[in-house]
């Protein structure tokens, strides 16, 4: 189950199914009822999904839960399969939708679901250590779904993901950091993740919340098109009254403060 706590600004939301940390429907509802919580307090300004057991993110879904869906009637495993997987990328796309910042402290194994769940999120922070994340479900005989490969090809390039997906690749945090599929790899991915957290927490809202908007709202459109949802989540920026503060001390410096100012990294 998922267990939240809250530090200063930042929403922490732990994923804790000991032994193998397997993900299940419960899960699923649970991540969707955070999300809906956190949209609506404006005390939470930035979000970190961690693992509760050892060397574990998100391993993957429950096998157990797999092994009994496919006790059931064929009948209903037809109807009630795509239904599954759309809540699942429900869950997730509210997580992408939420105007906050969201770090995947990825402290262990992400695999399939979990590690779509990684992908979900803006930032990916691994863990060094004997960690495995990647997309097996080929292996297994499944296809990886919940929105994994649209998120993968997204993420490093049609050519890459598909590769990734039709060999069922799984990789090492280091592996991982050179195909592009996470930020960095730290010592301690929720330590850092933590930081960073707090470091984003400590920025305009509004300036954070619209780039994160501006951003997923364009990806799929015409360039001239999403360059408007720029503009008009910048105007809305610039009216915060975060944003004349800020622009305020920018200016009222020596440059060379400015300079060093604008410089700093809000999470050191």
């Amino acid at each position: 189950m998922w267990k939240e706590q809250r530090i200063r600004k930042v929403a922490i939301a732990t994923w804790d199914n000991p032994p193998h940390g397997y993900y299940d429907l419960d899960g699923v509802t649970q991540l969707s009822a955070m999300v809906e919580t956190w949209t609506a307090d404006d005390a939470v300004r930035a979000v970190v999904l961690t693992g509760g057991t050892d060397n574990r993110f998100v391993t993957m879904f429950s096998p157990e839960h797999l092994v009994m869906g496919q006790k059931t009637p064929l009948v209903d495993r037809v109807a009630d399969g795509p239904d599954r997987y759309l809540r699942m990328h429900d869950s997730f796309s509210r997580l992408t939708a939420l105007r906050k910042p969201v770090i995947a402290a990825l402290n262990g194994d992400a695999m399939g679901i979990g590690f779509t769940l990684a992908l979900a999120s803006d930032i990916r922070i691994a863990q060094a250590g004997d960690h495995l994340y990647g997309l097996p479900e080929v292996k297994l005989g499944l296809v990886p779904g919940a929105s994994a490969l649209q998120r993968l090809s997204r993420l490093i390039g049609s050519a890459t993901a598909l590769e990734f997906a039709l060999r069922g690749r799984v990789v090492d945090p280091q592996t991982a950091h050179t195909l592009g599929l996470v930020h960095e790899v730290v010592p301690d991915a929720r330590r850092s993740a933590l930081e960073m957290a707090h470091g984003l927490a400590s920025l305009p809202v509004q300036a954070v919340g619209l780039t994160k908007y501006a951003f997923y709202a364009g990806m799929d459109l015409r360039l001239d098109d999403a360059v408007s949802i720029e503009a008009h989540a910048s105007m809305r920026a610039r009216l915060a009254d975060d944003a004349a503060d800020r622009i305020t001390t920018f200016v009222s410096q020596p440059f060379e403060d400015a300079r060093r100012w604008i410089a700093e990294d809000p999470h050191e």
